[in-house]
């Protein structure tokens, strides 16, 4: 049975403290950034010089002890100590902004190459997927997780690995002066650290229901968004509101369990981590008393476990970042290792254009949706799919161009089953108009010209002219360079014939129509399907209409009901058989003429 093949990698899950602290998250930021890991590199070495130089302050404060100690001080000696001091703190100013300024265009380089490769992805998963799924998830990953990944490459990266550095240049310090003394240091950060990992592997199950409630609540407010008008007209305000309400006090209930078990951690990990001065001043203190330790060296423990402390708290205040990071790679890795449509023994097409379905038969979540459908459509001819909703019409036109894979037969363009194309090759055979409207935030040209980006100015023009839309775009005050946004006011029609006007200007050899003419409006319903006629010469044809009138004209109709091929043929001689099409005609023909008081209103059907 032709499938789908899933991805050889392996999915990411932050199971423990030590996954969530040091592993798993920055390999796989290190990962994004494949492409420039030398640029990292120095960066990460600046970010160590910056913090290492940050310690400036407290060496220059020992040195002028140890001078008052000896009784060797002097103004020009303060003077020599100051001035090196402040160049060591501009060094490190700078060489700190130097580390953030190459992370950060890594960054940038980062987020434009994970874009492309969720928009990749995207091209390569069946229909079935996205079915499954909300677009508020899709758009948080596109946008909001792609975002916070620069947040792990600018700044984790770097920053963690200063945060770390630094404190191991104190240590080294700290046991090269007297290792007792060290060890003393270190006793309530070591504390501090353990009680921090243990917190953070109890925390790992809260930190995912928190980012669950956060999506879930970002999914119901673009939801109740979406359908705003039809909450007004329905009178369902006070539902809408109480499932919002709901879902804030599920997030805030998540916000307070999530302080309440990190309350207590941070206030030890605090205390504990600053304790280096209740350990180092009373045994400093009894070493110099037993005559183990000079007032200089204790003075030098005194500074820089001062300055030891403040590193650690910048450890600690990185860890919520990484959790985040955790969870963010989390999603990416299931999205990544999602299922894909396969190729099977890549065939280049054989530049044909016939259209065969044999023995089709397709099940979508265990519901038999199409049972073994079979037609050819020879090339440059016309099909027309009719019957009632729900039949599988649609269904059939998506499968063309793999939005999922038949589960039996074979679909074929050019005798070449489209399992063997590549995707690039599948598509560019094809344009599509579908009953759902999809336009993107961009200018109308833009738009139009999305299946064929080289396309010159007057192709675009003649191809909005074909789709009776060029008129309007010129009305507007910026023409073709008009940005689709909230502040431009389309109509359903306006937006199908951009539609249209897209795959005019494509020309593929295969066009497939999925109730083009929906949202015509009477006056151009006829100009509209005049330009279709012309759009269609020579060109492999598949229409999915309810109005029977605009596909009387086609080479073949099939009507196509719970499934099955019900029928097959010609206008004329559908209805001479006098079946399930018959009666469609003879339906849509009463639909056609009706009264409104004394007044008939007749159709031209006949």
């Amino acid at each position: 049975m032709w499938g789908v093949k899933m991805q050889q990698e392996e999915s990411y899950e932050p199971e423990s403290a030590v996954d969530v602290m040091g592993g798993s998250v920055f390999k796989n930021l290190w990962g994004y950034i494949s492409d420039h890991p030398r640029l990292m590199i120095f960066s990460m070495f600046l970010g160590v010089v910056g913090g290492i130089l940050q310690l400036a302050p407290h060496f220059i404060v020992y040195l002028i002890a140890t001078d008052i100690i000896a009784d060797q001080i002097s103004a020009s000696h303060i003077y020599m100590l100051g001035f090196i001091c402040l160049v060591l703190v501009v060094i490190s100013f700078a060489s700190s902004g130097a580390s953030s300024y190459i992370s950060h265009v890594i960054a940038a380089s980062v987020q434009k190459k994970l874009r492309q490769k969720i928009a990749e992805k995207l091209t390569r998963v069946p229909l079935g997927f996205f079915a499954s799924r909300d677009s508020h998830d899709f758009k948080t990953m596109v946008v909001d997780d792609v975002e916070a990944v620069e947040d792990g490459v600018a700044h984790l990266i770097p920053e963690t690995t200063a945060a770390f550095a630094a404190p191991l240049v104190i240590l080294m310090l700290m046991v090269y002066m007297d290792w007792r003394m060290a060890i003393i240091s270190v006793i309530g950060l070591f504390s501090a650290f353990y009680l921090m990992g243990v917190a953070a592997a109890k925390s790992t199950e809260i930190t995912k229901e928190f980012y669950a409630s956060k999506a879930k609540m970002g999914r119901l407010m673009t939801e109740i968004a979406s359908i705003l008008p039809m909450v007004k007209i329905f009178n369902q305000g006070d539902a809408a509101i109480g499932r919002t309400t709901q879902s804030f006090m599920e997030f805030n209930q998540l916000i307070a369990k999530w302080i309440g078990s990190n309350v207590n951690t941070t206030g030890w990990f605090m205390l504990l981590s600053s304790s280096a001065l209740v350990f180092v001043l009373p045994f400093g203190l009894l070493f110099i008393y037993l005559e183990w330790l000079d007032l200089g060296t204790l003075i030098f423990f005194l500074l820089f476990s001062i300055g030891l402390n403040n590193l650690t708290i910048n450890i600690y205040s990185l860890t919520h970042r990484i959790a985040r990071q955790a969870n963010i790679h989390t999603k990416m890795d299931e999205f990544f290792n999602a299922a894909e449509l396969e190729i099977f023994e890549p065939v280049v097409p054989s530049g044909k254009y016939d259209i065969e379905f044999d023995e089709v038969s397709f099940t979508y979540e265990r519901d038999e949706v199409l049972s073994s459908i079979s037609f050819k459509l020879e090339q440059g001819s016309s099909l027309a799919l009719v019957g009632p909703s729900g039949a599988g019409k649609t269904t059939i036109a998506r499968l063309l161009p793999r939005f999922w894979d038949v589960n039996k037969g074979a679909i074929k363009i050019g005798e070449v089953d489209i399992r063997h194309m590549s995707y690039r090759d599948l598509s560019a055979q094809m344009s599509f108009v579908f009953q759902e409207i999809f336009l993107f935030s961009d200018s109308i040209a833009d738009n139009i010209k999305i299946g064929r980006e080289d396309a010159t100015e007057e192709e675009m023009i003649v191809a909005a002219k074909a789709a009776q839309i060029h008129d309007f775009i010129v009305s507007l005050p910026d023409g073709y360079a008009t940005k689709l946004n909230a502040k431009v006011n389309l109509s359903g029609g306006q937006k199908q014939r951009l539609c249209i006007a897209r795959a005019i200007l494509k020309d593929a050899p295969i066009l497939v129509l999925d109730e083009a003419t929906a949202f015509a409006d009477p006056e151009n319903e006829a100009e509209l399907q005049k330009a279709i006629n012309h759009l269609i010469k020579g060109k492999t044809l598949i229409v999915i209409a309810h109005r029977l009138s605009t596909i009387k004209q086609l080479d073949n109709i099939a009507v196509i009901v719970n499934g099955k091929l019900a029928e097959l043929g010609k206008h004329d001689e559908l209805l001479a058989k006098r079946g399930r099409y018959n009666d469609m005609w003879q339906a849509h023909i009463r639909a056609k003429s009706f009264k409104i008081g004394t007044q008939k209103i007749v159709g031209d059907d006949k």
